[in-house]
């Protein structure tokens, strides 16, 4: 009886999982040979953004011009079939001429990992997300009775960048992306104004979100 009772649960589990294995294993193969972003490829990529913007203020006379850019470069390997981890650098600049002059500078750089959703071999959804260690520098310049009086805030600290987008490949070797950027730190940073000669430690916030266009290249080596 125990062995009757051992066949018939090992021809169930068999039934039950063989299908399954026989799955993943079809799933596996299509993946890797359909799918762009395959296991032991190497991404290398370029991301950015600019614009700019002028106002016409016509009751006081003046006019404001603001200007904004940001790029990241990117580089990873595929771990497994549509899975990347590789290291992100990420600038962003602000620039406004006007009544009140400001310039504010963002660096950072991490880890990242990213996941392409399809094994389609034209593109696919993905989903990036990179923490790691980042530098702001902010300076604000105001003119008052002929004084110009600046405030600064400069300091380091941590934060994230997600990343949500679609990449498009061509002939299984180039991609452009296009997706939207959440980026948010948290600065430990000192703020002076001059020339009253005030300073001040504080923790400051900074959270942006953007529209970006990327190019890729997928190598089966990085360069050698």
């Amino acid at each position: 009886m125990p062995k009757r009772i051992l066949f018939a649960s090992s021809l169930f589990w068999s039934m039950i999982l063989f299908p399954s294995l026989t799955t993943y294993a079809q799933q596996t193969q299509q993946d890797s040979t359909s799918t762009p972003f395959r296991k032991g490829r190497w991404l290398t990529g370029l991301a950015g953004s600019i614009s700019s913007t002028t106002s016409v203020l016509g009751s006081a006379g003046g006019s404001d011009f603001t200007s904004q850019y940001s790029f990241d470069i990117s580089n990873g390997k595929f771990v497994s079939d549509r899975w990347l981890v590789g290291v992100l650098f990420f600038a962003n600049r602000d620039n406004s001429e006007g009544l009140v002059s400001r310039e504010s500078e963002t660096l950072f750089i991490g880890p990242s990992i990213a996941h392409y959703l399809s094994n389609l071999e034209y593109g696919s959804v993905f989903v990036k997300v990179a923490p790691g260690y980042a530098q702001f520098r902010e300076r604000v310049s105001t003119v008052q009775n002929g004084s110009t009086t600046q405030n600064r805030v400069e300091g380091s600290g941590i934060g994230g960048a997600l990343s949500l987008g679609y990449s498009y490949v061509i002939h299984d070797r180039i991609a452009f992306d296009l997706g939207v950027n959440i980026n948010t730190f948290w600065i430990g940073a000192e703020r002076s104004v001059d020339p009253d000669g005030l300073r001040s430690d504080e923790t400051i916030n900074v959270s942006d979100i953007a529209f970006f266009f990327g190019f890729n290249v997928l190598l089966d080596r990085f360069f050698f």
